[in-house]
């Protein structure tokens, strides 16, 4: 099966960083929140991961009805898979030729918004399992959804294991820049990941800015600060004991010692990113 991402736009997307008290995926709150509740977060998590072993009904192609190409021509480094877009009997995306947002809008948008990354090992994306649950679940509560279809490092993209932390930060500035004519508070931009993409949405909620030779462009990116981030079941740490997963290796590598390469895994794990003190309970 293959699937071609058209190049228009109609985008959104956004949350994290929330005051105690208020739930970022409800309309009301105080004005200005920051802070992520925690009470809020697991609950949020927890439909959220229901919604996703409940499945997912319909072919395993987009079922987004809208969707935006992320960069205008090549992804910085260039590169990429040849042939057209693939997906597994399971509806997980791989052989990504055009790395988009597929934008999932409510019938009553609230003003808040959601970037969805779906895991699979950085091998694959599962989109069908995880990314399209979820944006349902996120568009019937009043929410924008935006789900990510990002690079993946072992298809012959130049910026190998940059390339998709470089996708989730230019999704997060196109949703930012086109906020205010979609009818999205910037303050309500939140981040959603699974598996492998709880990882990226991790390093993406650490305000990493970029790495290698096309740092200084993603630099000057405008990119809001998320008002939270819920990662399901997230790869959070590449460090041992946990050195044995797919990210792990398609990131470092199988035998690559700890904080090596030129690449953004020389902080190889989210935890690491966190700055002091900014606490990992979101308080």
């Amino acid at each position: 099966m293959s699937c071609k991402a058209p190049r228009t736009f109609r985008p959104a997307l956004a949350m994290a960083g929330q005051n105690p008290g208020h739930d970022p995926f409800c309309a009301n709150g105080p004005p200005g929140a920051r802070g992520l509740h925690r009470r809020s977060l697991l609950t949020s998590c927890l439909a959220l991961s229901a919604a996703a072993l409940a499945g997912c009904h319909g072919p395993s192609r987009s079922r987004s009805p809208e969707q935006i190409a992320l960069w205008p021509e090549t992804p910085p480094g260039g590169g990429g898979p040849s042939g057209p877009e693939q997906a597994t009997a399971r509806g997980a995306l791989y052989n990504i030729t055009e790395p988009r947002l597929e934008i999932f809008r409510p019938a009553n948008p609230n003003g808040s918004a959601v970037l969805i990354a779906a895991g699979g090992g950085y091998q694959r994306i599962g989109m069908k399992r995880e990314a399209y649950p979820a944006a349902r679940w996120l568009a019937a509560r009043g929410v924008t959804a935006y789900v990510l279809v990002y690079r993946l490092p072992g298809e012959g993209w130049a910026e190998g294991p940059l390339a998709p932390l470089q996708d989730a930060r230019r999704a997060l500035a196109l949703i930012g820049r086109h906020a205010r004519r979609d009818g999205i508070d910037k303050e309500r931009i939140s981040l959603l990941g699974f598996s492998a993409g709880g990882h990226l949405m991790g390093m993406t909620a650490s305000q990493w800015h970029g790495e290698g030779p096309f740092a200084p462009l993603l630099e000057k990116m405008s990119v809001p600060k998320p008002a939270g981030a819920a990662l399901i079941y997230p790869v959070i740490t590449l460090e041992k004991p946990y050195d044995h997963t797919a990210t792990r290796r398609d990131l470092v590598g199988v035998n690559a010692p700890p904080r090596s390469g030129a690449s953004v895994v020389s902080t190889e794990s989210c935890q690491a990113r966190i700055s002091a003190g900014v606490s990992d309970t979101g308080r």
